[in-house]
């Protein structure tokens, strides 16, 4: 019996070390693939955020009656007193750090492609979250924003490098690519020493020397609004766009308020008012608790007047 399992192993090679290397960094790789898919939203709040837009549509519809979806980012988190909205109630999507792009796409990605239809979408934002900029995170996009509806579209339109194509499909096939800029630098932070200084350090070395000037700023579209402008007609839902207060005052731009009058769309700016004082700010940006109870009683009471008309 010793005789067989000798030769068995003899015939057995061992992989070379190349190949020992390859393996290991594969089981890493499934490993950490793995770890993110189960808990990534342990992490990072920003990525929990991201995460909870998977009901969305799961709440639309056991929802009566037809609720209000409010879009943004941690402005209108900290700016709409959810207590208030109560008939209809309301559906929060608001991942941190997305402007209107990424708004336009999870609309259409976790309401409009699951067919759910609620009865208002309340579109909250500063003075340029409407406005067309870049894609910066083309992996993100993958993950969390479009889906299979609108890959081919987005990668034909959105993406002109195959960098940044690539970037997207790996992105939609992993949890982990499409998390490391959210999740590296909170790990750095917590765990490298002087990290925070290196990286501001490496910031200010890459800048632009003054004899360098950027080159001029296009003119502003609202391609993306108008996308999600569409989507919500679709399906079957009332707009209503609203600057919330900041600590200057601002205006919405002409493309804004162009693409929100073609739609037929409500615009209450807010951003126009005098702004509360700085105790109405509980970081110099965001509004506090009271603040947006004020002002989401000023937005209620707009809409009402308006409907009464």
């Amino acid at each position: 019996m010793s005789h067989f399992w000798n030769t068995l192993r003899s015939q057995i090679k061992t992989p070379p070390v190349e190949g020992r290397v390859v393996l290991a960094v594969a089981v890493g790789l499934l490993v950490t693939e793995a770890t993110f898919r189960l808990g990534d939203r342990l992490l990072s709040k920003d990525v929990a955020h991201l995460r909870s837009l998977t009901a969305v549509a799961g709440k639309i519809e056991s929802a009566h009656p037809s609720p209000r979806v409010v879009i943004g980012n941690s402005l209108a988190r900290c700016g709409i007193d959810s207590a208030q909205l109560t008939s209809p109630s309301a559906i929060f999507m608001t991942p941190d750090g997305t402007g209107v792009a990424e708004w336009a796409y999870a609309f259409r990605r976790y309401v409009m492609h699951r067919r759910q239809h609620p009865a208002e979408v309340w579109i909250i934002t500063g003075p340029a979250h409407l406005i067309d900029a870049p894609i910066a995170t083309p992996e993100r996009f993958g993950q969390f924003f479009v889906d299979r509806h609108d890959q081919a579209s987005f990668l034909a339109n959105e993406l002109n490098e195959i960098e940044s194509r690539s970037q997207f499909l790996l992105g939609a096939a992993s949890v982990a690519y499409a998390d490391r800029n959210r999740l590296q630098p909170l790990l750095f932070y917590n765990f490298v020493p002087g990290y925070e200084e290196t990286a501001r350090q490496i910031d200010q070395t890459l800048s632009l020397p003054d004899s360098i000037k950027p080159m001029p700023a296009a003119a502003a579209t609202c391609r993306h609004l108008n996308l999600l402008l569409d989507s919500i007609q679709q399906c079957g839902s009332r707009a209503v766009i609203i600057s919330v207060p900041l600590p200057k005052p601002y205006s919405l731009s002409g493309p804004v308020v162009a693409a929100a009058q073609s739609h037929r769309c409500q615009l209450i700016e807010l951003g126009k008012l005098p702004p509360p004082g700085a105790e109405g700010f509980s970081d110099g940006y965001h509004l506090t608790p009271a603040a947006a109870k004020v002002v989401t009683h000023q937005i209620l009471d707009t809409l009402k007047r308006s409907t009464a008309r």
